[in-house]
């Protein structure tokens, strides 16, 4: 838990020293990279705590190994698809998504 914790706060470290244009094109590219540039104005109109989760799990996935990429792939692809044909449910396709991430990233892609 530590060790996560610690990883976001140089995260955010990290992208801070990077100019704000920059960082939405940082942003922006990860978005395209897990297909969430579809979808990415759902998750928007879930508030501001939700971007930030989804936020830090992408960047944290940026530096992950390809394991995990792969695996964080397939979850994504998976809330894409839920997005796309059932939009009115973002709440809980969302949530669980999120779980499924951090639960990947706690296990490292084991």
């Amino acid at each position: 838990m530590i060790k996560s914790i610690l990883c976001v706060v140089l995260l955010a470290f990290a992208v801070s020293a990077i100019p704000i244009e920059n960082q939405k094109d940082l942003l922006s590219t990860a978005l395209q990279l897990f297909g969430l540039d579809q979808v990415w104005s759902t998750v928007q109109a879930l508030g501001t705590s939700t971007v930030a989760q989804l936020t830090a799990i992408v960047t944290q996935l940026l530096f992950a190994g390809s394991q995990l990429w792969e695996q964080a792939k397939l979850v994504f692809a998976q809330l894409v698809a839920d997005l796309t044909s059932h939009a009115g449910d973002a709440v809980p396709l969302v949530s669980q998504a999120i779980a499924q991430l951090n639960q990947l990233l706690a296990q490292g892609g084991k």
